[in-house]
């Protein structure tokens, strides 16, 4: 099986506990991967960047998650998606620049430009 886990408000919740079903996923040969609507570079926290080392993370830079991994997942194309808002899946985010820069300044760190 191939599995999307979404990244901010589901694997972030419990971490230790995503990565124990990381785990067993991959004992048992299934490809586990986080998609996040996040942006690659305005996004890409430290905790994102740790878990680079153990499981491939996908950023789609507010674009739908399905119509993103469709046109640049290279071939990944979940069977399961886990995600604590269902609508990225098939929508764009609706997140305004403004938005994003005050979100920014709470979970990132960083004020686009």
């Amino acid at each position: 099986m191939k599995i999307a886990l979404d990244y901010d408000q589901t694997f972030s919740l419990d971490p230790w506990f995503w990565n124990q079903f990381i785990f067993m996923c991959e004992c048992s040969g299934h490809d586990v991967r986080i998609v996040t609507i996040r942006d690659p570079k305005l996004d890409r926290i430290d905790k994102l960047q740790e878990l680079e080392n153990k499981v491939q993370v996908i950023y789609t830079n507010g674009v739908a998650k399905k119509w993103f991994l469709s046109h640049f997942g290279e071939g990944f194309t979940p069977d399961i998606w886990i995600d604590d808002k269902p609508e990225s899946i098939l929508n764009n985010s609706t997140a305004t620049p403004e938005w994003l820069v005050e979100w920014r300044k709470d979970h990132v760190g960083v004020v686009a430009k």
